[in-house]
């Protein structure tokens, strides 16, 4: 069973105090998470053929994923589902025009990250 161990940042340049590290020791390797501004930061270690490189070209021994926290897909589903119900009444078109501008900004906002399950 895996074990979550929140901890605040110190000593990071930068650093916002609300931001949380999560490092998730699960078997065989610890895991480090990282929740910030609605996307999950992961780290995990990567062979050296698929692990991340630095400016000149050396191997870092890692891999990062960064993805939509699970909390930002379901307050942006809250959300549609609140204007979708708002607007029952409306047309298909006025509809589509309300829902319009609100996923192109949530798409474009996580455009950045690896997001291709969320958009399903």
């Amino acid at each position: 069973m895996a074990r979550i161990e929140p901890r605040q940042l110190d000593n990071c340049e930068g650093a916002s105090p609300s931001l949380q590290v999560q490092v998730v020791t699960a078997s065989p390797l610890p895991l480090r998470l990282v929740l910030f501004l609605g996307f999950t930061v992961r780290q995990f270690p990567a062979g050296k053929h698929f692990t991340a490189h630095n400016a000149s070209g050396t191997p870092l021994g890692f891999k990062t994923l960064i993805q939509p926290s699970q909390t930002s897909i379901k307050r942006h589903q809250e959300k549609l589902k609140q204007i979708i119900q708002r607007h029952q009444a409306a047309t298909q078109a006025h509809l589509i025009d309300v829902l319009n501008p609100v996923i192109i900004g949530w798409s474009n906002y996580f455009s950045t990250a690896v997001s291709s399950e969320a958009y399903q």
